[in-house]
């Protein structure tokens, strides 16, 4: 069966990261009317995880199909947060508890996601 391309569409989403934006193109190709877009090959990672828009992007990147390496504040619902994306998505969901604040923040959680072998895509 010969599949028939429609349309080619450029999608611009704005992914906030670290309090800034950063823009992110998705290719999205359209095939019948049906909006068909690439199956993300990473994860991404969500400092604020557990609360407020971090916890929104958490749940719409789960949607979208991306594992997950959430990072937010020891105590503060991470795990609830992962419990209810594995409850309602089949992605990947690893977590880390840390306070951001540290100077060594960063460079624990760069080693945690080499430990882990997390391959963060956004």
């Amino acid at each position: 069966m010969k599949n028939t391309l429609v349309r080619l569409k450029i999608h611009t989403d704005l992914i906030l990261y670290s309090a800034k934006a950063v823009p992110t193109v998705y290719l999205r190709m359209a095939k019948k009317g049906k909006i068909i877009a690439p199956k993300p090959t990473g994860s991404a990672l969500i400092t604020g995880a557990s609360k407020g828009i971090g916890r929104a992007f958490a749940i719409e990147c789960a949607r979208r199909g991306f594992n997950l390496a959430l990072v937010s504040l020891p105590d503060s619902g991470l795990i609830a947060i992962k419990r209810y994306i594995n409850k309602h998505y089949p992605v990947e969901v690893k977590s880390y508890e840390i306070d951001l604040s540290t100077s060594k923040a960063p460079q624990k959680i760069y080693n945690w996601t080499k430990e882990e072998h997390i391959k963060i895509q956004i």
